[in-house]
């Protein structure tokens, strides 16, 4: 038979009850950072980037040789870091309301641009004044977010010339890495 000291005993219960706390400490403090890391709504991967300001960024538009009615835009980041655009860009023509609808039809996503990379679109615009409700415009606006102000280039810089730039029903693709893919994605949804 062991006897043990009331003293021992008392040391032993002390080192549980110590035991315990610690061990609960530790399981309220563990809990309490997952709470916390599950309250903040977690980032998609692409949006890593953040959002490209108005001077990181350069965009261009003109009118492609194969056919008169298509625009191609194009965005570059100038800056020395990774940023995101909108995954389409936002096309005005003139004075007139509205925007070229995206196809396929989407919300506003991030699109991210390495430093130097450029992201291709193509706008279709309308290829002369047979349709019905056909406008005629002397500039469009190129935006590579809603955010931005955008560019301006008139019919003149885009390559459409005089009498200026149909529109009629308007839309855009989404950024491509090359104008071909973006031209494709034109013809599938036109």
């Amino acid at each position: 038979m062991t006897i043990t000291s009331r003293a021992t005993r008392h040391q032993g219960r002390a080192a549980s009850i110590a035991l315990l706390l610690t061990g609960t400490v530790a399981t309220a403090a563990a809990a309490a950072a997952g709470a916390a890391a599950a309250a903040e709504p977690a980032e998609p991967a692409r949006s890593a980037a953040g959002s490209c300001a108005p001077g990181q960024v350069s965009v261009s538009a003109s009118a492609t040789a194969a056919d008169d009615n298509i625009v191609a835009v194009h965005v570059t980041n100038r800056s020395g870091v990774t940023c995101a655009v909108d995954r389409f860009p936002t096309v005005t023509f003139g004075d007139l309301d509205g925007t070229a609808r995206p196809v396929p039809a989407g919300d506003s996503a991030p699109y991210r641009l390495a430093p130097g990379e450029t992201a291709h679109a193509a706008v279709r615009t309308a290829p002369d004044m047979d349709s019905d409700g056909t406008e005629v415009v002397q500039h469009v606006t190129v935006a590579a977010s809603p955010a931005h102000d955008g560019s301006r280039f008139t019919a003149c810089e885009v390559g459409l010339g005089d009498p200026g730039i149909y529109v009629y029903d308007p839309i855009t693709t989404w950024w491509h890495p090359a104008y071909q893919q973006a031209a494709q994605s034109l013809r599938e949804h036109a």
